[in-house]
């Protein structure tokens, strides 16, 4: 089955186009698995990670949850050869009310959201507050890692994120890292990816699903599913658009 005509796509100029190099990278293999689906039906799988689809080598690449074993993993890539872009996929949970649950998002610009201290009176203060780094160091840009990209989503919405070693599940946390950052979603690897790539001298972005509203944790409110069967969708609906990052 064509999932979404893509089969149909014209590759008349195959002969005189290169082959785009994707590093595909999920925390989990729950969060991955629906796009393997597709590659496996839709593609020609090459070996026991990678496939080729229209004119695309994908490595898939699963680092595990969080932001130390989503750097450890990201540093492993120079030994591939020369990559052309990265993109992770997964889900996130949503600050904006204005995003609905299932929506798929591009994370434009993420941040660490709790590298600091907590002072005696409950508040936060980061790492540039106290001046152990720059906001405009390589390759911070005022404290955020931002992505550039090389295409316009459409109906994708570009939103700015924060990056957490544990996911807000408190009023009080959730109103001071509201207050600090204003971010319109949270991940547990966004800026992880984010830094490494940027080290290494690599293009990428981040195609992320609302699964749940950042609010006092209760699982019965998320919306698991849909979230994954809309970023299978809209994963592949911008195929056509990634050409844009062929070097």
């Amino acid at each position: 089955m064509d999932y979404l005509g893509l089969k149909n796509l014209d590759n008349s100029l195959n002969t005189t186009i290169k082959t785009l190099k994707v590093i595909l990278t999920a925390p989990t293999v729950f969060e991955m698995a629906p796009l393997i689906e597709l590659l496996d039906e839709q593609g020609v799988k090459t070996s026991f990670s990678t496939y080729t689809y229209n004119e695309i080598d994908f490595e898939i690449v699963v680092t595990g949850v969080g932001a130390v074993k989503t750097a450890f993993s990201m540093s492993q890539l120079h030994s591939m050869g020369s990559i052309d872009l990265a993109i992770q996929v997964g889900l996130a949970g949503a600050y904006d009310r204005d995003l609905t649950l299932g929506d798929v998002v591009i994370i434009g610009s993420d941040r660490y959201g709790d590298i600091g201290v907590e002072e005696s009176n409950g508040d936060f203060t980061s790492v540039n507050e106290l001046g152990l780094e720059e906001d405009n160091q390589f390759p911070f840009t005022q404290g955020k890692l931002e992505t550039e990209l090389k295409f316009n989503p459409k109906s994708i919405v570009v939103v700015d994120g924060i990056t957490v070693n544990t996911v807000s599940g408190t009023e009080h946390t959730i109103a001071r890292r509201k207050a600090k950052y204003s971010p319109q979603v949270e991940t547990m690897e966004g800026a992880a990816f984010y830094y490494a790539c940027k080290i290494l001298d690599i293009q990428c972005f981040q195609l992320r699903a609302i699964s749940n509203y950042v609010e006092p944790r209760n699982r019965d409110n998320w919306k698991i599913a849909e979230a994954i069967s809309n970023l299978k969708t809209n994963f592949f609906s911008i195929l056509p658009l990634i050409n844009h990052y062929r070097k």
